[in-house]
């Protein structure tokens, strides 16, 4: 007959198995956190825009999920940097054909995610949420008719686990018009959501000093031709309806009006300031 185990011995392999049980399910845990992108570096894009065509860098291996945009401008002319994302149902071609015929980004074909016009040297920084598809980085002059030297990049796989970051300050826009904090912080995160049914922009004007802001939004919503009396500066480029950028702001302390001159065809050829998408802002 074997011995009979005594009660020390009994109790040290139940001990033993808990603590199987446990290393087994941390090491689940990790491999799951693993799989959802937990604990691993944030996903980032960059797409560089120059002489009418774009670059790409990062692209490779996204998920869905939140993702950190570069969008910048090299060489000798302005340029819009585009990430747009195909709706269901269209492909490249598509686009393609559609851009073919006229001077601009098809945004019945594609979602508009991140954007923004800029002069040489200029970046803009943003975080958005990548969701499962295919994907268009495009840079043009707005010169020439087409996409321009474009690249292809799709989003898949497993979600990439968090979410947008904190942001200091949210502007939201809508048709036709802000809505804005009574002040925002020139240097911090900047909350960015079009909850409107039409694409919008948001461009700048850093007034110069005595400049009456009432009188420059007049003259904007009036449509008159006149020079602003200060410095345009981007804010965020054309973007779709349900989109949220959040992007770091780079802007100099000031008396600002914000506006979006974009046209479409429910604003039947008139820029959204002509609506009213006009407002004034402190930039602290």
């Amino acid at each position: 007959m074997g011995s009979t185990p005594t009660r020390a011995h009994t109790l040290r392999r139940a001990v033993g198995a808990c603590l199987a049980t446990a290393l087994a399910l941390c090491l689940a845990l990790v491999a799951l956190a693993a799989a959802q992108g937990g604990g691993a570096d944030a996903q980032s894009i960059t797409v560089t825009g120059s002489n009418n065509k774009a670059t790409l860098a990062g692209a490779d291996g996204l998920r869905p999920g939140p993702a950190e945009v570069t969008l910048r401008v090299k060489g000798r002319k302005p340029q819009n940097v585009v990430l747009a994302r195909l709706r269901p149902g269209v492909d490249v071609a598509d686009v393609q054909r559609y851009a073919a015929r006229v001077n601009n980004v098809p945004v019945n074909l594609v979602s508009l995610d991140a954007s923004a016009f800029m002069g040489p040297g200029e970046t803009l920084r943003t975080t958005i949420n990548l969701f499962p598809g295919r994907y268009l980085a495009i840079g043009e002059d707005g010169l020439n008719r087409g996409l321009g030297g474009f690249k292809v990049f799709d989003v898949a796989g497993v979600p990439f686990s968090g979410g947008l970051p904190a942001a200091d300050a949210s502007i939201q826009m809508y048709d036709y018009g802000f809505r804005i904090p009574k002040k925002i912080d020139g240097n911090g995160l900047l909350r960015i959501e079009n909850i409107g049914r039409n694409e919008h922009f948001i461009a700048g004007i850093r007034l110069d000093k005595g400049a009456d802001p009432a009188d420059v939004k007049r003259k904007l919503i009036a449509g008159e031709d006149f020079q602003p009396p200060g410095e345009f500066v981007n804010i965020i480029g054309v973007v779709s309806p349900g989109t949220t950028n959040v992007i770091q702001a780079n802007l100099k302390p000031g008396v600002y009006v914000l506006a979006c001159f974009y046209s479409d065809r429910a604003s039947v050829g008139h820029g959204h300031n002509e609506f009213g998408m006009v407002r004034q802002a402190t930039v602290r």
